[in-house]
């Protein structure tokens, strides 16, 4: 874990990039991050280059200060004057004075707070609005679809017994979303409220001065006990089918005979083709879907976006098929283009028509942007056969650390829409590192020739990449997930690079298949047929699964740093490598 731990006695946080993150007292978390964003219109941050750092640790408290500069378009738009101080009381301050040098379009400018869930969920908080008057309530379980805390000044909430948080806000009136919406581990409490109109022209000489104090009451009740190493508690009363594995077709062919072998030995259980009517390629995207599933003999899951012409468009879906297309297609999803759009509109003019052409497939609806839009815009679920939203953990944050602390979010987000979806099957996908577009971009972002398209990542061809996706199963199949589509079938964000496929100077790698893909292959080997739920005491750094099969039972240990670490299961201790994914056999 990179960047600088601040301990004093049983309280410690870590400062890294000019940002604070795991305030803690001893093992137990207060708040996941304090930080500050400056987000355009179409909610993309804003490049920060740090200078004039100072940070000073005594036994009494630190001191940290540094100078903030966003820039945009090769040009300086913001500078921000930011101190972060605290004392070993655990008062802690987090302000920033900011200068506008530049215009800018902002959706978003200041600080944000994120709540662990874990720690959080349930849990009584009390609001103070701006106007002094109080209000209380409780931080959700399920995953709210709108904002649970609003018009925030200071808000007050139970740690565990008689302990409590408080943290005061300056400069702004905050407010409280449930991040689980976008796949985010956090409840996130920010400024400016959105019922405020935005975007909002940034001009030269405007100022935005913010500020926010976290005071603890009470902690010497919360538990101290620190170990060396991760303990893993194993719930056998909690078992649940292991879901089936597919992958997203990227839109790219196949070409040579050895590129299909590798895939077939991935073993997917279907290939996701998504169909934008509103694309002028959809057909030959449809074609070569269809012809990659069938040559890796896996059965394709069609998912149709449509536009304001939904039976012309389906029309001419159906003339695209011949008989035998028709016959193979197990899986056939519809959804909006637009994310506000009547659903149950939708599905009245679509479904007739697709359960008379596919009596055999089974049908769903869902969303191809985030769980958020599942969540806010809910439709009559009685007619169709499973529900289905994607997965990325980068809708907010990038870096590797916040990756990982938004898997446990995956699990959660099942169960939500089992919730509202009264029975139907969840499948869950494209699960994918990066978005592959941004749902909320008011206008086209310019490409540049030498940046890496925002829909791949360098880490794909990684071992963190390997084990993410190894713990992305376990949430989904622990939520109870039927299905899950995980990464793309080959290319940047798949299990490996085709001879035909394009590479950014950016991928790295010297070889073309990526970890992912053997670590994948691992767990298919196991015949794993039911998940165990499993617990890990530290899942930022440790992901653990257990699963059961023909194969006997085994359990699955994932190593989300790059140092050596032991891991404790009932009375055995488990040594496991840097980045490394272990599977050891368990006796019942």
């Amino acid at each position: 874990m990179v960047g600088q731990l601040i301990r004093f006695g049983n309280l410690s946080l870590l400062y890294e990039e000019g940002f604070i993150r795991y305030i803690k007292y001893g093992n137990f978390e207060i708040l996941r991050m304090v930080y500050f964003a400056l987000r355009d219109s179409n909610w993309t941050t804003a490049t920060l280059v740090r200078s004039d750092e100072k940070v000073s640790v005594t036994p009494d408290g630190f001191d940290i200060s540094y100078v903030a500069t966003n820039k945009a378009g090769g040009k300086d738009v913001l500078r921000w004057n930011v101190a972060i101080t605290g004392n070993k009381q655990g008062d802690i301050e987090f302000s920033v004075e900011g200068k506008v040098l530049g215009m800018y379009n902002r959706n978003r400018a200041g600080i944000c707070v994120l709540h662990p869930i874990r720690e959080t969920m349930n849990k009584t908080v009390k609001v103070t609005r701006p106007d002094g008057s109080v209000y209380e309530s409780k931080f959700p379980q399920t995953i709210n679809p709108h904002q649970p805390f609003l018009d925030i000044t200071r808000m007050n909430w139970q740690l565990e017994g008689y302990a409590w948080a408080v943290l005061e806000f300056e400069g702004d009136t905050f407010e409280t979303e449930d991040q689980r919406n976008w796949s985010d581990t956090s409840f996130k409490t920010y400024s400016t409220p959105l019922t405020t109109p935005y975007p909002v022209m940034l001009k030269p000489g405007d100022l935005i001065n913010q500020k926010v104090k976290l005071k603890l009451v009470g902690i010497e009740g919360l538990p101290t006990a620190t170990t060396k190493f991760i303990e893993v508690t194993i719930d056998e009363s909690r078992r649940t089918v292991f879901p089936s594995i597919g992958a997203e077709f990227p839109g790219m062919d196949l070409s040579s005979h050895k590129d299909v072998g590798l895939l077939t030995d991935l073993g997917f259980e279907h290939i996701r083709i998504e169909v934008n009517f509103g694309s002028d390629s959809w057909k030959d995207r449809l074609r070569a879907g269809l012809t990659e599933a069938q040559s890796i003999s896996a059965n394709p899951f069609v998912f149709l976006v449509f536009g304001n012409e939904a039976i012309k468009d389906w029309d001419q879906f159906v003339k695209q098929l011949d008989s035998n297309q028709v016959k193979r297609i197990t899986k056939l999803a519809v959804s909006p283009i637009d994310r506000k759009a009547n659903v149950d509109e939708l599905l009245a003019t679509i479904l007739p028509k697709a359960r008379s052409v596919f009596p055999h497939a089974a049908i769903g609806a869902g969303f191809r942007s985030y769980f958020t839009d599942l969540n806010r815009n809910r439709f009559d679920c009685s007619g169709i056969d499973f529900v289905t939203y994607p997965v990325t953990p980068t809708a907010h944050a990038k870096d590797s650390l916040t990756m990982i602390e938004n898997l446990p979010a995956q699990e959660d987000a099942v169960r939500s829409a089992a919730m509202f979806a009264k029975g139907k099957k969840i499948y869950v996908g494209p699960v994918s590192l990066r978005p592959p577009f941004n749902p909320d971009a008011t206008s086209e972002v310019q490409k540049v020739d030498d940046v890496l398209p925002s829909r791949y990542d360098v880490r794909q061809e990684t071992a963190l990449a390997a084990g993410w996706a190894m713990a992305s199963i376990k949430y989904v199949a622990e939520g109870g997930a039927e299905s899950i589509t995980l990464f793309e079938s080959h290319g940047m964000a798949g299990y490996f690079l085709g001879d035909d496929d394009w590479k950014h100077k950016d991928f790295l790698t010297a070889v073309k298949i990526f970890p992912v893909y053997d670590a994948l292959i691992t767990l298919r080997k196991l015949k794993p047929a039911k998940v165990i739920r499993s617990v890990s005491s530290q899942p930022v750094i440790c992901s653990s699964m257990v699963v059961e099969g023909d194969g006997g039972r085994f359990l699955v240990l994932v190593n989300h740093t790059d140092v050596g670490i032991s891991v404790k299961v009932g009375d055995k201790m488990y040594p496991v490598s840097g980045w490394e994914t272990s599977i050891s056999a368990l006796t019942t």
